[in-house]
């Protein structure tokens, strides 16, 4: 499958009321495809607000696009040019690693989304080294997605949900701790980044 990811840069406390608006519009939206997730940023860059929405293939995401085109609705998309700084739309192609979103799923309060940049042509290496530990790391916590951008650049992705922040710590401090995590990929990794994402009440992942 496809996932898009799109990261809307609000202006200042601009969030709130972005996702009141995006939410007036969503039983109309979805008539088209679900959405899978939507997120306000917590820590990383902030008001910022990130969604995610599955496809079968990117022709079918540029399909429901089209089909929206042609049937205007007042509520959608949002009014909310008076809100929006920058939009950046990303279409992600789901790994092995990950079991594909096929409806809500209540996973966590708390979600970090990490984006790795790795050299050129590494990515498979990449999934692999992550095949190897992962069965480990998810006896501490699952993993919600793990993807590689569909469009020709090296990023890797992949979101974690956990009940806290303070849950979060002790994951990560115990799984490096016992040798479980991470994969041994920091010879071929350029960048790293990630954000913390607070679900909202709308988001089927939570």
């Amino acid at each position: 499958m496809i996932y898009d990811l799109r990261t809307y840069q609000l202006r200042p406390r601009g969030a709130p009321e972005f996702s009141k608006r995006l939410e007036a519009g969503l039983s109309f939206r979805e008539k088209f495809s679900p959405l899978g997730a939507y997120f306000s940023t917590e820590v990383g860059t902030l008001n910022e607000v990130v969604h995610i929405w599955p496809y079968e293939s990117i022709a079918h995401a540029e399909q429901v696009r089209a089909e929206l085109s042609r049937s205007p609705n007042p509520d959608w998309p949002p009014k909310a040019d008076d809100l929006i700084l920058s939009m950046k739309s990303e279409y992600l192609a789901s790994t092995p690693l990950m079991q594909e979103w096929e409806g809500p799923r209540k996973l966590g309060e708390v979600y970090e989304l990490r984006i790795y940049t790795y050299r050129a042509g590494s990515l498979p290496t990449v999934v692999t080294e992550w095949e190897k530990l992962l069965p480990k790391r998810e006896a501490y916590s699952p993993i919600a997605g793990a993807w590689i951008n569909a469009q020709g650049s090296n990023k890797f992705y992949h979101l974690w949900p956990y009940s806290s922040l303070d849950q979060r710590a002790k994951i990560r401090s115990e799984s490096v701790a016992a040798g479980d995590w991470p994969p041994n990929t920091s010879e071929i990794m350029l960048h790293q980044e990630n954000k913390i994402l607070i679900p909202s009440n709308f988001s089927p992942l939570h």
